[in-house]
């Protein structure tokens, strides 16, 4: 049987044990399934992204599985889904973009930590843990901010979207 988890006000994972997890990666995770593979489909299946490439000797046109495996979840949010939805970027321009950003940098942390991190220190001292529990919104409330600003804009959010948790 697989063990239950629940969410911490933090939006930590907390498992059946009573072990607090960071739920960071599998928030990112989450909303780069759904923008992957949400409406509307028939857009997203013949969209081209097209990039200068770093060297800038060529451009880059990558179909959708090429857009899938080789961009960034960041792309993918700021460029790639604003143009197929015909909206406005979050990308600095909105509080949730900051959230998500800060929801990546803290990923990153927990992924490639540093001996700074690993060790005991005071609460003033700026260490992953400090981010993590001082984070401005708990990482599910920003899964749901950044979804919330690509669905408004078809008019109806679905309802499992209505009725997820705050």
């Amino acid at each position: 049987m697989r063990a239950q988890s629940r969410y911490a006000s933090c939006g930590a994972r907390v498992d059946s044990g009573g072990k607090q997890r960071c739920c960071c990666k599998g928030v990112r995770r989450k909303v780069e399934v759904h923008v992957g593979g949400g409406e509307p489909s028939h857009a997203i299946d013949t969209y081209e992204h097209k990039t200068q490439r770093q060297d800038k000797r060529c451009l880059e046109i990558y179909n959708k599985e090429q857009i899938e495996r080789n961009v960034s979840l960041d792309t993918k949010l700021s460029v790639i889904l604003p143009e197929i939805l015909s909206v406005k970027s979050p990308k600095g321009s909105s509080r949730v973009w900051d959230d998500f950003k800060q929801l990546g940098d803290i990923r990153d942390r927990i992924i490639h930590m540093k001996s700074g991190d690993r060790k005991s220190s005071g609460p003033d001292e700026k260490t992953i843990w400090n981010t993590i529990f001082a984070s401005v919104s708990p990482p599910h409330q920003v899964a749901k901010e950044i979804l919330n600003f690509f669905l408004k804009s078809k008019g109806t959010l679905p309802t499992w979207l209505e009725h997820a948790p705050s």
